[in-house]
């Protein structure tokens, strides 16, 4: 809980005191009496913040970025789960029976990185996906944007990307092999 208010309290400072984006403050003042503080990459903090200049000051503004971050992350595990078994009972089964995990609902539904960063990391997976199926490079571009972001705002989302990566990588090494075995000598 301590930590969930203090993700709060850099947005509400970022609110009030219209602070630089790269200068976030919590209301603890510490032992430099100043707030000054290091954590994640605070692009959630400083957006919200902006909304909530433009809309005033609701709690449901930060949980509703949240939840469309989480929810597109399931959705992405949809189309992948989609492509790679062609059920739309088992895809659809996948994402709901990950919902099912309180840990991610509750931090879906709070104030930490830690499951939007989680939601980026599975867009950024099937939009690598989809810049494999057409070599479009939007795709890729995307993708790139959506690993770099989960990782600055949580670097054990890239945990998922990195075991992604090398699934990839391991597969390119067997088909390199089976291309070697398969070919005829002069």
């Amino acid at each position: 809980m301590w930590r969930a208010a203090d993700c709060l309290s850099i947005t509400q400072n970022y609110f009030q005191e219209g602070l630089n984006f790269f200068k976030p403050e919590v209301h603890w003042t510490g032992p430099q009496g100043n707030g000054k503080t290091i954590s994640e990459f605070p692009i959630i903090y400083f957006a919200v913040a902006k909304l909530w200049t433009l809309f005033g000051k609701h709690y449901f503004i930060y949980r509703s970025i949240n939840i469309l971050l989480v929810f597109s992350g399931l959705f992405s595990l949809y189309k992948i789960s989609y492509r790679i078994l062609k059920d739309n009972f088992w895809a659809a089964f996948i994402p709901i029976f990950l919902f099912t995990s309180p840990a991610l609902v509750f931090y879906t539904n709070n104030f930490l990185p830690n499951a939007p960063a989680f939601g980026l990391s599975l867009t950024g997976i099937w939009c690598y996906l989809l810049f494999t199926d057409t070599g479009k490079k939007k795709w890729l571009v995307l993708s790139v944007l959506f690993f770099t972001v989960a990782g600055l705002l949580k670097v054990t989302s890239l945990l998922i990307v990195l075991a992604f990566f090398h699934s990839r990588f391991y597969k390119a090494i067997l088909t390199f092999e089976e291309m070697e075995l398969t070919a005829k000598p002069c």
